[in-house]
């Protein structure tokens, strides 16, 4: 288990994220989307749309 300090503030990005766009895609959602700085030592989460790879992998099997 990681301790993490009681200080550390944990933000969960609402909605689907393309995580292709990358650390500095990233960053700039938190700037706009959050109004936050993306680097005040806080932790952001984002979600990806899992069910996109999914299908992706299937259309491009060669079975």
């Amino acid at each position: 288990m990681i301790p993490l300090p009681f200080t550390l503030r944990i933000w969960l990005a609402a909605g689907v994220t393309d995580m292709r766009l990358g650390m500095p895609g990233l960053a700039l959602k938190v700037q706009e989307a959050l109004c936050r700085d993306p680097f005040a030592g806080d932790v952001y989460a984002f979600r990806f749309h899992e069910e996109w790879i999914a299908s992706r992998a299937v259309s491009e099997c060669a079975c």
